[in-house]
């Protein structure tokens, strides 16, 4: 699992560097301003999901109707029972 991560972690910089070379450059009339907005927005993604993967966080989401084990899987996950889980309604979401 450390090496999947480490692997993404590289190519991740690896896609920084080389939008980071591009900027340098100085691509003028090469690239058009939708292009290098687009550019910019890759590589932010890509530095805030490098430092999520350095960091060891991760965001999931878990759907289903109810009572389908949504918590009881979601605490499986997690090696943890932080979620309640009951034969009975026991979660819900609130809508004002």
């Amino acid at each position: 699992r450390e090496t999947r991560v480490l692997k993404y972690i590289n190519k991740l910089k690896n896609q920084i560097n080389t939008i980071t070379q591009i900027e340098n450059i100085g691509y003028g009339d090469l690239i058009s301003d939708d292009i290098s907005k687009q550019l910019q927005k890759i590589k932010n993604d890509a530095i805030r999901y490098k430092r999520k993967l350095e960091k060891g966080e991760f965001e999931i989401a878990i759907v289903g109707l109810e009572k389908a084990g949504k918590s009881t899987f979601a605490n499986a996950i997690i090696d943890n029972e932080k979620l309640p889980r009951d034969d009975i309604r026991c979660t819900f979401t609130k809508f004002k």
